[in-house]
């Protein structure tokens, strides 16, 4: 006996028989409620009988449904410029406009641009959306899914280069709905930049020791001069200078790092 009701979310067969050798075929219809990439898995111990014997393994079956959609992207860091060696924190938003249909497995791509890390980066959903990944480094190559009307929400913490140089940063993110199987009335908002001016700030300081306090005249005595970058960037074309009193005499330097 095959157990279905329309409009239900699950089948059974009970009370079968099954000769030896003999296949039988069963023809589930079903109706799509989201677009996208959607998966039927049959997990192993599904099927029994009287002998205890089951499916050792799942079975899956996928179909990509098709539909209309408009799936939007924004991005954001919240400033205009960062400085070299420091992070901002971007947060990306993924929405579903459509009302009635699901997204599934919707393609989200976030490549760190050049002199940028993606240290850490987390997703969330909103109620009945998900994110396949919940967190991870480095460039995004993940997918969502979306509920009517969901969102996703990715927040990425971005460090630039201590050492870049340049002068400003784009940062571009692309969701991609016809992967999906989704036609999506309005592909203009698919992809948001952010663009970062970039500049530079650095503390240089610099510290003097002597090797004796109250050296005997002909001595020799050590000047240690420490020059120390606390950032966050770069320092370039740094120099130093220092004039010996009159009643020393220089000996030798020795420069290390």
């Amino acid at each position: 006996t095959l157990l279905a009701t329309a409009g239900g979310s699950s089948f059974a067969l009970t009370s079968g028989t099954l000769s030896s050798g003999v296949l039988c075929t069963m023809e589930v219809d079903v109706v799509a409620t989201a677009i996208g990439s959607l998966t039927n898995v049959i997990p192993a111990g599904a099927f029994t009988n009287a002998q205890a014997r089951s499916n050792a393994n799942p079975a899956s079956a996928s179909l990509l449904s098709s539909g209309n959609a408009d799936v939007s992207v924004s991005k954001s860091d919240g400033v205009t410029s960062v400085v070299a060696g420091s992070s901002s924190i971007y947060v990306i938003t993924i929405t579903n406009g459509s009302s009635v249909l699901s997204v599934a497995g919707l393609p989200v791509v976030d490549d760190e641009p050049d002199d940028v890390d993606f240290t850490a980066w987390t997703c969330t959903a909103s109620p009945g959306s998900s994110c396949q990944n919940a967190s991870g480094s480095g460039s995004i190559n993940s997918t969502v899914t979306l509920a009517p009307l969901g969102t996703a929400t990715f927040s990425v913490t971005a460090l630039v280069d201590a050492a870049s140089e340049r002068t400003s940063i784009d940062n571009l993110v692309h969701v991609d709905p016809a992967a999906t199987g989704v036609f999506d009335p309005v592909s203009g908002n698919n992809s948001a930049t952010d663009t970062n001016n970039i500049t530079t700030s650095a503390d240089v300081r610099v510290s003097k020791t002597a090797s004796l306090i109250n050296p005997p005249v002909g001595s020799t005595v050590f000047f240690t001069i420490t020059v120390t970058n606390d950032g966050p960037s770069m320092a370039r074309g740094v120099s130093a200078s220092d004039t010996l009193f009159l009643v020393y005499t220089l000996v030798d330097t020795v420069l290390s790092t």
